[in-house]
C-alpha cells in the first residue's frame, strides 16, 4: 500500500490543454493569470449553495466571473486600475443593439484610416515619460485617434469595453518584447521590421471579446453581480464594503512575490495605465505586495511567521 500511495500521481488538475479563454477569460492577457478550471472547481468542490465570493487579490477577475457563473455574487479588490478595469468589464452585460451599433461606426470609420482612404489631421499625443522609446510616431498618433473615439463614447459599459481592448492594443503595437512580461524594448533590428497594424489589432480584440461577451450572456446560471475595489487587503478590509460574516467563500491566487525577481504586474501594465491616464503607472510596482523593502526586524503578530523570517536573516541578510 505504501508504494502504491508513493507512486500515485494525482493528474485531475492538469488543465494544460484545457482552453483557458473561454467567454470573457478571452479579454486581455495578465501575468499569473488564475486557470478559470481550476476557480470554477474549487467554487463547485467548496462553494455549495454559497451567496457571496470574496477574492482580495482579484487581478482581471477570473474567479469573479467563475463564482457568476453559478449564480453566486462577488466582490473583489486589486491595486492595479488596469486589472480592476478588465475585471469589471468581464463581469458586465451590455445590450447588443448597442454594443453592435458602436462596432459597426468603429468598424466603418476606422477601415477608411487603415486602408489609406482618410488621412490622420492634426492630432494631440500625449506626452508621458519615454513614448518615444517605446512608441513610434505613427503608432502614437494611430493610438491617439483610438483614444479620441473612447474617450466620445457615451455609453459607459461600452466605453470601458473599449478600453480593454484597447490596453491590449497598446501593448501589441509598443516597441517591447511582447513574450516578456516585463518592460524590454525591441532589438533595434526588430524595430526596423515592426510596422503594427494598429487599427487591425484593435479591430481584432474588439471582435474577439464581443465573441467572449455573448457567450457569456448566454449562459442562464450567470448572473452580473460583481463589485470590484482598490481596496489594501494588507492593511484592512472594509466593513462598508465587506461586512462580517458575510463572505462564504474566498478563492484567490495571490501575488508571486515582487516584480524584480518575479512577476512585474505593475510593468506589464505600465504603457496601458500610462496611455488611459493614471498618473502613477511608473509607481505601481511600488505600491503592490513586495514592492517595497521593510526593516527585517519588524515584529508581526504570527510567531510562525517571525520565526521564518529570524530563519531567513540568519543565512542571507538581503533576502530577509
Amino acid at each position: 500500500m505504501k508504494a502504491i500511495l508513493n507512486n500515485y500521481k494525482e493528474t485531475s488538475w492538469d488543465y494544460r490543454t484545457a482552453n483557458t479563454k473561454t467567454l470573457t477569460h478571452c479579454f486581455h492577457s495578465y501575468p499569473a493569470m488564475m486557470i478559470p478550471q481550476v476557480a470554477g472547481r474549487l467554487i463547485e468542490t467548496y462553494g455549495n449553495n454559497n451567496k457571496l465570493l470574496f477574492d482580495p487579490y482579484c487581478g482581471t477577475g477570473t474567479s469573479l466571473v467563475e463564482a457568476n457563473l453559478r449564480g453566486i455574487k462577488a466582490i473583489g479588490t486589486d491595486l492595479n486600475p488596469l486589472a480592476r478595469l478588465i475585471a469589471k468589464t468581464k463581469t458586465t452585460p451590455i445590450e447588443k443593439k448597442i454594443l453592435d451599433s458602436s462596432l459597426n461606426d468603429f468598424n466603418d470609420k476606422f477601415f477608411q484610416y487603415r486602408f489609406g482612404i482618410n488621412k490622420i489631421d492634426s492630432i494631440v499625443l500625449p506626452t508621458f515619460k519615454n513614448i518615444d522609446y517605446w512608441f513610434t510616431k505613427d503608432v502614437q498618433e494611430k493610438l491617439a485617434l483610438l483614444k479620441e473615439f473612447i474617450k466620445n463614447i457615451e455609453d459607459f459599459p461600452v466605453r470601458q469595453f473599449y478600453k480593454v481592448a484597447f490596453s491590449e492594443t497598446v501593448r501589441d503595437s509598443s516597441l517591447t518584447k511582447n513574450s516578456e512580461f516585463k518592460l524590454f524594448r525591441m532589438k533595434s533590428k526588430q524595430r526596423e521590421n515592426f510596422y503594427p497594424d494598429v487599427f487591425g489589432i484593435m479591430e481584432s480584440k474588439l471582435s474577439r471579446n464581443r465573441k467572449g461577451l455573448y457567450s457569456l450572456m448566454s449562459i442562464n446560471e450567470f448572473i452580473a453581480d460583481s463589485k470590484i475595489y482598490s481596496f489594501n487587503t494588507v492593511v484592512e478590509i472594509p466593513n462598508k464594503i465587506i461586512e462580517n460574516e458575510s463572505v462564504d467563500i474566498v478563492v484567490t491566487s495571490p501575488p508571486y512575490g515582487d516584480s524584480r525577481t518575479t512577476v512585474a504586474y505593475g510593468q506589464y501594465s505600465r504603457l496601458a495605465n500610462q496611455w488611459m491616464g493614471y498618473e502613477e503607472a511608473s509607481q505601481l510596482d511600488n505600491e503592490l505586495m513586495g514592492g517595497k523593502k521593510i526593516n527585517p526586524n519588524s515584529q508581526f503578530n504570527s510567531n510562525t511567521l517571525n520565526e521564518k523570517i529570524d530563519s531567513i536573516a540568519s543565512k542571507d541578510g538581503k533576502r530577509v
